[in-house]
This record gives structure tokens, sequence and C-alpha cells, in this order.
């Protein structure tokens, strides 16, 4: 269904010239809609990227509006006693995000003996305009972590190893086949949705003690 939303008319008036302002949506959302609910409208999206097409889910919001639950769900940071260990996560209520691996994965094994799927996985973060990388430094991606470059023909082809990750510069770049990458950004292989959960749990996992740290560096003495 097609519903229309007339936000703040009276705000965008200037000397009385604009008239109403009205917004044209797909589809609008109730606060008790479920997150299977929200992830069926987005469906057709996330499978069209098995037949070889592009997809991209932008969640535009000010803070604390729903964004990070909307998209990966709600998790859980507990942070352990000793300091130099990272906290534990715990997700659920899974999101748009982890409700499409879960399908994807789900396709590819039934379609495994006439496709043959591989998929690798990043997390980027924006924060004061710069760029970081959460997966960089968690254990997956020292384990089997690779370096996206823009001279390589696919992210994952003759790139080095994380072992100098803090020698990494993170740049928006356009590689040799025109796809927009973050060159120097670490791209984990995943063959499972546990693969996919352990990625988020360690990299939002790192992201806290990242922040712990910080706090602790700008606090007062």
């Amino acid at each position: 269904s097609h519903e229309v939303g007339l936000l703040h008319r009276d705000k965008v008036l200037q000397n009385g010239i604009i008239g109403p302002m009205s917004f044209d949506f797909d589809r609008m959302f109730t606060s008790n809609t479920t997150q299977r609910d929200i992830y069926a409208e987005m469906e057709d999206l996330v499978l069209s990227s098995l037949d070889g097409y592009n997809s991209c889910l932008i969640a535009f919001g000010q803070n604390g509006c729903g964004k990070t639950h909307s998209l990966i769900g709600d998790f859980s940071i507990i942070q352990n006693v000793e300091t130099d260990v990272e906290p534990n996560v715990e997700i659920s209520h899974c999101g748009i995000h982890l409700l499409a691996m879960q399908q994807v994965f789900t396709i590819s094994k039934k379609r495994r003996e006439r496709f043959q799927d591989s998929f690798v996985m990043t997390i980027v973060e924006i924060h004061d305009e710069k760029i970081i990388d959460l997966v960089g430094e968690t254990d997956i991606a020292l384990s089997s972590g690779q370096i996206m470059r823009d001279n390589d023909k696919t992210s994952a082809s003759n790139s080095q190893t994380t072992s100098s990750k803090n020698d990494r510069k993170l740049e928006i770049r356009t590689n040799i086949d025109g796809e927009t990458i973050v060159q120097g950004l670490v791209s984990v292989p995943v063959k499972s949705y546990k693969d996919v959960e352990e990625v988020w749990k360690q990299s939002l996992a790192h992201r806290a003690k990242r922040v712990e740290q910080l706090g602790k560096k700008c606090t007062p003495m």
C-alpha cells in the first residue's frame, strides 16, 4: 500500500510562497512492526544480489532512532573484569543484515549443485569524518583476513595479510573493474551464518573496547 506523510510544512514556508509539502513512501511501519516484517519488504532486494546485482540498503536518521536495531538487531555488551580482555557480545532480535544472511546461506546451500557461491564480509564505520575498519583487528581478520587494493581484479586476489594493519591507510578508490572500494580495508571470508554472526560479535566487542580506551584517555586526571 502507499501512504503519504505530511511533515512540518509550517517549517518550510518562506514568505508564504511554498505550499504544502508531502513525501511519498512505498511503505510506512508502525512501532510494533517485527524485524521479520521489515525484512520481508527488503527480501527481493537482498536476493537479487545472488543473481549478480549490486544491492544497497541505507538506514537514515538521527542518533537513537533505531538504525542499528533495524540493521543488526539488539545486542548487549558485557564488559570483562580484566581490562585487556575484549567484552562479550550477545545479539538478539536479529535485524535486516543478519536475517538476510540466514536466507542467503540457506539458498546457497540448496543450489550448490548448480552454483558455487563465495562470500566475503567487511564492516566500516565512519565517525567524525574518519573511516574505521571494524573487522581489521579481530581474531578472524588476523587468521584469514585479506586487504583490499585498488589494483586487484577482485577484492580478495593478490592481497597481503593483515600483519601490516598498523600501516594501513583507508582510502576510497575505484579499482580496475570500476568498483568503488575502500583501499586498505580488511575483508574476511564467511562460509556460514555462524561466521557472519561471529564477525559481528568480534567487531562490536573490539569497537566497545576501543571506545572505552578512548574515553579513559579523554578523562581528566
